[in-house]
């Protein structure tokens, strides 16, 4: 992945919404993003102020951390200025290893390209838009020790917050509910397997809830009215594979390692 970065042309460090920082006190401010959130969890008070190229953001609070990657909810500091404490954040922020940072910025760019019109709703809402390559010395990025990614805030959360509300008040999602998202879920898969893109992390913490528009009537396959800015929308590519670097007739071997999230190939022990 690593070679297959520096080799891109032009650069990754010319393209556009990609902007390196050697300037060792944003990865500073970064770490001190991370107290924005108290102990128990909820959005603070006061945010921290980051500034990300040219452009400053409050940070409102943290709302996502994994292995690799931590997500804090976002918003324009001229915005924070006239907002209140529990007005959502337009943007997610998402600070990781700069090598996935990065890897993530290109499948985002190369789904834009490769998605037909139908699918840009649902994939490319919630990709990336911007790349800030921090902790470095060289100017085109290339020793940055951290990646921050901006993008558009889900303010509705992911498909796990939804059962999880359910899981706490003891229920479960409606059948006709678990068919919907199921069929939504399956148009994402295909519409990246179609553009040549392998997520390889499909789960429910990585599909967001898309509830937009006003124009609510009864859903058809031609999803009329709002329907088409309703469903999931898949993020975190930062594991994909790009199948179009590989023969056509390419396996892959190697296991998740988490038992919910095996395929059956991986639970065989046979290529995938």
């Amino acid at each position: 992945m690593d070679a297959h970065l520096r080799s891109l042309e032009p650069a990754l460090c010319m393209q556009a919404g990609v902007e390196v920082d050697t300037n060792a006190s944003t990865v500073a401010t970064l770490s001190e993003a991370a107290k924005c959130v108290s102990k128990g969890g909820k959005r603070a008070a006061a945010g921290v102020k980051v500034t990300l190229g040219n452009i400053s953001y409050v940070f409102k609070g943290r709302v996502g951390e994994g292995a690799h990657a931590e997500v804090y909810e976002a918003e324009l500091a001229s915005k924070a200025q006239t907002s209140n404490d529990e007005d959502i954040g337009a943007y997610a922020v998402k600070v990781q290893e700069s090598r996935y940072a990065k890897w993530e910025f290109v499948i985002a760019r190369r789904l834009r390209e490769r998605l037909p019109a139908e699918a840009s709703a649902a994939v490319n809402w919630a990709q990336p838009t911007a790349l800030h390559l921090l902790g470095g010395q060289s100017s085109d990025g290339d020793d940055a020790t951290m990646g921050a990614l901006v993008m558009p805030f889900g303010e509705h959360g992911t498909l796990q917050d939804v059962l999880n509300s359910y899981l706490r008040d003891g229920k479960q999602m409606h059948e006709t509910l678990v068919m919907y998202y199921a069929v939504e879920m399956l148009r994402l898969v295909e519409w990246i397997h179609g553009a040549g893109i392998v997520h390889a992390d499909l789960k429910p913490d990585n599909l967001l809830l898309r509830n937009g528009g006003e124009d609510w009537c009864d859903w058809a396959a031609h999803r009329p009215g709002s329907w088409t800015q309703k469903g999931l929308a898949l993020i975190d590519f930062g594991r994909a594979i790009d199948l179009t670097m590989y023969p056509e007739e390419a396996a892959f071997v190697g296991d998740a390692g988490a038992e919910a999230f095996r395929c059956i190939e991986m639970m065989n022990g046979k290529p995938w």
